[in-house]
C-alpha cells in the first residue's frame, strides 16, 4: 500500500442511503480523498474486483449483503485481505463489536461523526498509528498521549469488551435521560401555553367584565364586547365577528363588526338550526369551522367574502341561550387544537359574555317597564316628564314648534260603576292604542293619570295639533263605547316653565269639558 501522506488515497464507500454517502464523501472530497460509491456489499465486491481502493468504509446495516458479511468477503480473499475495513456503527450493542472483530475490521466510526474525529480515524488506520503491538504490549492514544499497556492478547481483548460494554450501557442512559428531558421541556412547554391560553383569556373576560360593569345599555355594550373578543390573539381572530342574540323565531343579528351591509341584510334573522350559527343555537356547543367553501353546515353564503373560518359560541346565562357569538378566522391563520382547555375557556367567555348581555337586556326591560304604563303598555308620566322636558329645552333654545295634547274620557266614573272596573280597563287599554296609532312616530302619548292621557307633538304648531286632536276624537267615538274632551296647547316664545305649558294645556281641557264634552278646545 503506497504511502497515504503522498497523493491522494483512494476510499471505496459502501452505503445503502444515499443521503449519508453523499455527506460521507463531500467530507472525504474536501480532505483530498478520492471516493467511490457502493449502495450495497455485493455492489461493493464488484467494484472491488475492477480496482482495489487503499480503504473500504462500510454501514453494517444494508440489503442483499450487509457489512459485516462484506468485511468477511473482503478478509477471505487473498487480493483484498490487506485492505483496512471500516465499520460504521450506532455504537448500540457490544455484539456490534463482537461480530465486527469476528469479520476482522480494523475499526469503528460512530454515528452521528465528527468531521475532525472521522479524518484522524482515517489516518490511524491508514497509517497504522491507531494500534501498535511491540512485545506483547499495545499502544493506546489518549487526548493526545500514548500508553503502553502490559498484558497478553485475551486480557486486552477483555479490557476492550468491557470499556466498549460500558460506553453502550452508558450511551443508552444517556438516550434514556435525553427522551426523558425532551418529554419534560415538552410538558414544561405545554403547560406555559396553557397558562398563556388561561391569562390571554382571563385579560379578555376581566375586560368584558369592566365593559359590562360600566356600560349597562345593550346597544352600547354589545359594540364594546366585540371589540375585546376579536383580538384574541390565540384564536388568530379577523376584526370582524356578529353577536346574534336569541328570539323565539330565531336568532336576531345585534352587531356586526366588518361586514358589509348586504352581509347584515342576508343574516338579520337565523333561524335555529340554519348554517354555523343557527346550529350552534339549537345544539349549545362551540362550532369550529375550518372553510366556509367547503363546508356543508355554512348554508348562508354571502357574495365578496373571501374563504374563512369560524368559531361559533353559544352565549348563555344560567344555562339558558341568550345569543351566539361567531367570529371569523383567516383561512392562512387556522392551527386551531380543540382541547379540553380550550373548549372550557371559549365555555367561559360565551357564559361571559352571555351573562353581560343578559344583565343588560334586565336592566332595559326594568328601565323599560318603569318609564311605561303596566296597563296600556304606554309611555308613563315619568317618561313624559323625561321628554317634555328635552323638548320643552330644545324649542326655547331653537325656537322650534311644539305642541300638547292633554284629554280625558268623558263620563268615566259613571262607564266604570256601570259596566265594572274590568269594563274600563279594556276602554283605557284601546283608548291608549288609538292614539298610539293617529300620532307620528316622533310624536309620544303618555298616560298621565286615570283617565288623563297626554300627546306630546315635537314641530307641530297649534293648528297641526288642532287637526290630530279632532281626528282622534272622531276615532274614540266611533270605536268606543265613550267620549273623549281634549284640550290643545303649543310652545310660545317667552314661556319659561314646564308647568306654565301643561297648565295652559288643562286649562283648554277643561273649557272642553265646561263646553259639553266630547269635543276640543285651545
Amino acid at each position: 500500500m503506497r504511502d497515504p501522506t503522498h497523493g491522494s488515497l483512494s476510499i471505496l464507500i459502501a452505503e445503502d442511503s444515499r443521503t449519508q454517502a453523499e455527506q460521507l464523501r463531500f467530507i472525504l472530497e474536501n480532505n483530498g480523498y478520492e471516493v467511490r460509491l457502493a449502495l450495497n456489499g455485493r455492489e461493493a465486491l464488484a467494484m472491488l474486483a475492477e480496482q482495489i481502493p487503499e480503504l473500504v468504509i462500510s454501514d453494517i446495516n444494508m440489503p442483499e449483503m450487509d457489512g459485516y458479511e462484506l468485511c468477511t468477503q473482503i478478509k477471505s480473499d487473498r487480493t483484498l485481505a490487506e485492505i483496512p475495513v471500516i465499520l460504521v456503527t450506532a455504537l448500540s450493542e457490544t455484539r456490534d463489536l463482537l461480530q465486527g472483530l469476528e469479520c476482522g475490521a480494523d475499526s469503528y466510526i460512530t454515528k452521528p461523526y465528527d468531521e475532525a474525529d472521522l479524518i484522524k480515524g482515517i489516518k490511524q488506520v491508514v497509517e497504522g498509528e491507531k494500534l501498535l503491538l511491540e512485545n506483547n504490549s499495545l499502544m493506546v492514544p489518549f487526548h493526545g498521549e500514548s500508553y503502553r499497556i502490559n498484558n497478553n492478547a485475551s486480557n486486552i481483548l477483555n479490557f476492550l469488551i468491557t470499556t466498549y460494554d460500558l460506553a453502550v450501557k452508558k450511551n443508552i442512559f444517556l438516550a434514556a435521560a435525553n427522551v426523558l428531558l425532551y418529554d419534560e421541556i415538552a410538558e414544561r412547554k405545554s403547560v406555559e401555553e396553557r397558562i398563556l391560553r388561561n391569562n390571554e383569556f382571563l385579560t379578555i373576560l376581566h375586560k368584558i367584565s369592566i365593559v359590562a360593569s360600566e356600560t349597562i345599555e345593550l346597544d352600547l355594550l354589545i359594540p364594546e364586547i366585540m371589540k375585546a373578543v376579536t383580538v384574541i390573539g390565540m384564536l388568530k381572530c379577523e376584526p370582524k365577528g356578529t353577536i346574534f342574540l336569541a328570539g323565539e323565531d330565531g336568532l336576531h343579528l345585534a352587531c356586526g363588526i366588518g361586514h358589509s351591509q348586504e352581509f347584515k341584510e342576508k343574516h338579520r334573522l337565523v333561524p335555529y338550526g340554519t348554517c354555523l350559527c343557527g346550529l350552534s343555537a339549537k345544539t349549545g356547543e362551540v362550532v369550529i369551522s375550518m372553510n366556509s367553501e367547503t363546508d356543508s353546515r355554512h348554508t348562508l353564503q354571502s357574495c365578496g367574502m373571501d374563504p374563512h373560518g369560524h368559531i361559533i359560541i353559544p352565549l348563555k346565562a344560567k344555562n339558558r341561550l341568550v345569543g351566539v357569538l361567531s367570529l371569523s378566522l383567516a383561512l392562512e391563520d387556522i392551527q386551531l387544537e380543540i382541547d379540553s382547555q380550550m373548549s372550557a375557556l371559549l365555555a367561559a367567555l360565551g357564559q361571559q359574555v352571555g351573562l353581560a348581555i343578559d344583565n343588560a337586556r334586565l336592566y332595559e326591560q326594568t328601565r323599560i317597564s318603569s318609564l311605561h304604563d303596566p296597563l296600556t303598555g304606554i309611555a308613563n308620566r315619568r317618561m313624559m316628564e323625561i321628554l317634555l322636558n328635552k323638548q320643552f329645552s330644545l324649542s326655547k333654545r331653537n325656537n322650534n314648534p311644539l305642541s300638547l295634547l292633554m284629554f280625558d274620557i268623558d263620563h268615566f266614573k259613571r262607564y266604570n260603576d256601570t259596566m265594572g272596573h274590568v269594563e274600563g280597563d279594556k276602554v283605557l287599554v284601546v283608548i291608549a292604542q288609538i292614539a298610539a296609532e293617529e300620532i307620528r312616530e316622533t310624536d309620544t302619548v303618555f298616560r298621565y293619570g286615570g283617565e288623563e292621557f297626554l300627546i306630546l307633538l315635537p314641530g307641530e304648531p297649534l293648528s297641526s295639533a288642532l287637526v290630530i286632536a279632532e281626528r282622534l276624537r272622531s276615532a274614540v267615538e266611533r270605536q268606543t263605547p265613550v267620549t273623549i274632551s281634549l284640550g290643545a296647547a303649543s310652545y310660545v316664545q317667552g314661556m319659561e316653565q314646564i308647568e306654565e305649558f301643561v297648565v295652559k294645556t288643562d286649562d283648554a281641557l277643561y273649557r272642553a269639558k265646561q263646553n259639553g264634552r266630547n269635543r276640543v278646545e285651545s
